[in-house]
């Protein structure tokens, strides 16, 4: 899709991983990402105010700015390398910019859906697993595992992002591993949340899934990052033929914290080629098969294939982390796949 741009307006050229390209104008004082949607070009994006990530693209040629007044999730490093957000980045000329995933996450316009409590669970110290069931026919376009939906907190008008924590085979049903947050708004609902409660879904968000490539997959998460995870997982799981070989890093702050090993391991049985390294970051390990470490050290020293593939999820600093840690192991910096988690304050 191309499109002209007119007098007084810049052209942006977005290119998508699996080299589809689009163009569209933007007028003076427009962020790309709000421009992208008024071409109905619908890219990956959450916060629109450059503190979650989610919008990242990397600057190909042009010049840019950044909305005045923004705080950027982005280090300095990250921008001197090219990365940009789009719900915060302003253009002064024509430029291009790469996305890392593919065009066709860029059709899907997410449906806003109706769904009812069936479950809440807290499954660790600091985590709650919350289970919805959708009310409303499931849509057309349904979730890529790794991408996530926006719940709106019941009796406010304050929304929150979570993953999915399984495939679209699950559907009706939704899973979402939830951190909880002192004084947090959807922490504060879990307390009281009760089966046949219900909640409005934006669904399905961003641009984060897995791609091709017969690779070994290596996926490196830290506490309710997770949740991708889980659901990646299962995707290779479910497609048929054969698997590539499989490592997981995961690792919570303290026993306490931990969440999710059982069902870690019950994968490993399910896939004789998935490896499994489980740590916490403090403290003493809960059990024989958890060892002490971050999800970054847990990746070892033993050099990757070029041929790999690495999804890391988790706060933005342990994703800078892995992916100096993955490149340093041999990994080319494009197979480095990321999702920045970054909790609200309220």
């Amino acid at each position: 899709m191309t499109g002209a741009g007119p007098e007084g307006a810049r052209t942006v050229k977005l290119r998508f991983e699996d080299d589809h390209a689009v163009e569209f104008p933007v007028e003076p004082g427009q962020t790309v990402l709000e421009a992208a949607e008024a071409a109905e070009v619908f890219l990956a994006s959450q916060c629109r105010v450059g503190s979650c990530g989610t919008c990242l693209a990397s600057l190909l040629s042009g010049s840019t700015r950044t909305v005045a007044g923004r705080t950027l999730s982005l280090l300095p490093s990250e921008q001197e390398a090219g990365a940009r957000l789009l719900c915060s980045t302003e253009v002064d000329g024509d430029a291009t910019f790469e996305l890392g995933y593919d065009s066709g996450l860029a059709s899907q316009r997410p449906a806003l859906l109706r769904a009812v409590v069936t479950g809440v669970q807290q499954v660790s110290g600091t985590v709650v697993e919350l289970r919805l069931e959708l009310a409303d026919e499931i849509p057309p376009v349904v979730h890529a595992a790794g991408q996530y939906a926006r719940l709106r907190v019941p009796g406010t008008d304050q929304w929150r992002s979570y993953s999915m924590a399984g495939t679209a085979r699950a559907l009706p049903e939704l899973v979402f591993c939830v951190k909880l947050i002192p004084g947090g708004a959807m922490s504060a609902y879990l307390e009281r949340a009760v089966p046949g409660d219900e909640l409005e879904v934006e669904y399905p968000l961003g641009g984060f899934s897995l791609r091709g490539g017969t690779g070994q997959h290596v996926f490196v998460a830290g506490g309710t990052g997770l949740a991708p995870v889980l659901a990646m997982v299962d995707e290779l799981r479910e497609r048929r033929g054969p698997k590539p070989p499989v490592l997981v890093c995961f690792a919570c702050q303290s026993g306490e914290d931990l969440f999710g090993a059982a069902e870690l391991r019950m994968r490993a049985f399910w896939m004789p080629g998935l490896t499994l390294r489980i740590g916490v970051t403090e403290g003493d390990p809960p059990d024989e098969e958890t060892t002490r470490g971050t999800p970054v050290s847990l990746l070892g020293e033993e050099p990757l294939a070029p041929d790999a593939e690495a999804y890391v999820c988790g706060p933005p600093g342990m994703v800078a982390a892995a992916a100096d840690r993955l490149t340093a192991l041999g990994m080319a910096a494009h197979r480095v796949h990321a999702e920045k988690f970054v909790p609200t304050d309220t």
